[in-house]
């Protein structure tokens, strides 16, 4: 027994999860009976993880730090995105306090305010879809789910990448072949990632002759086979569906004009975290 043990860091503040633990692989969560996740402040290492930018690119920093501030979470890839924010709010909230200082611009005269949000009414306020609720297509019945942290990222690092590669269409020693051949492959990535963000998004498919289909590499093949108009229908379906979830936003006064306005709160863990102090 250390005899410093005593003085470690202990839980601040205890959340409970939008998705109540659903969708989490087996044994990446270990769910009190209580329903509670105990939640403790970052240590220094996981702030200075969330300062490099390399781990935060590939999600390492955040998954460690996740881990690191609810140990319950044995495997924060597998966090869904319903849970995501919540989580990220839980643990700000337990290392800084509730209260943060955040900026915005206002639309009417462009004026820089400054505003203390209160993280806790942010936390109470968070929207989500009805997640239990099943979407109609063509005689077939989607029940759709929140994509996880894992599959989230790898669509943002491919956007990234994707996005250093048509800055390349800039330059002026880019010969006209090599323009169209970046552009392809870009186009080609772009709707693979559309169509991983589509499968990554469906639970299960039940056909017309009542199959159930819970194979995701069944169901990718279904996206990837699909015409146009069915593929398009499946993009809307999960657009509404999406919009579903959303973050209070503040409501604030122009210092510079006076007028009100809503701004929303950026959920950037480099700033949301390193700007806290």
């Amino acid at each position: 027994m250390n005899p410093l043990s005593k003085h470690f860091r202990h839980p601040k503040i205890y959340i409970k999860l939008p998705s109540g633990g659903k969708w989490y692989a087996p044994g990446s969560i270990d769910m009190p009976e209580t329903g509670e996740l105990p939640v403790m402040s970052m240590t220094g290492r996981d702030e200075l993880m969330v300062t490099n930018a390399d781990a935060l690119m590939n999600g390492a920093a955040t998954v460690e730090m996740i881990q690191s501030c609810i140990p319950n979470i044995r495997d924060a890839w597998q966090i869904p995105r319903s849970d995501i924010d919540t989580i990220l709010l839980a643990i700000r909230i337990a290392t800084y306090g509730a209260d943060m200082q955040t900026t915005s611009k206002c639309p009417h005269c462009n004026h820089s305010n400054e505003h203390t949000v209160d993280c806790t009414w942010i936390l109470d306020n968070i929207k989500q879809p009805d997640w239990e609720a099943t979407a109609s297509l063509g005689g077939l019945i989607l029940m759709l789910k929140p994509a996880k942290y894992r599959a989230i990222n790898m669509i943002n690092m491919d956007s990234y990448e994707e996005g250093k590669m048509l800055n390349q269409l800039n330059q002026p020693d880019i010969s006209d072949e090599q323009k169209t051949a970046i552009i392809g492959r870009t186009m080609k990535k772009m709707a693979g990632m559309l169509s991983d963000r589509l499968a990554s998004s469906i639970d299960y498919i039940i056909t017309p002759d009542e199959v159930k289909v819970t194979d995701p590499a069944q169901i990718r093949e279904f996206i990837d086979n699909s015409d146009k108009e069915t593929f398009d229908q499946l993009r809307k379906v999960l657009e509404d569906y999406t919009q579903g979830y959303s973050l209070p936003k503040l409501s604030a006064n122009c210092e510079g004009c006076g007028k009100q306005y809503d701004t929303a709160v950026e959920f950037d863990p480099s700033s949301f975290f390193v700007l806290a102090s």
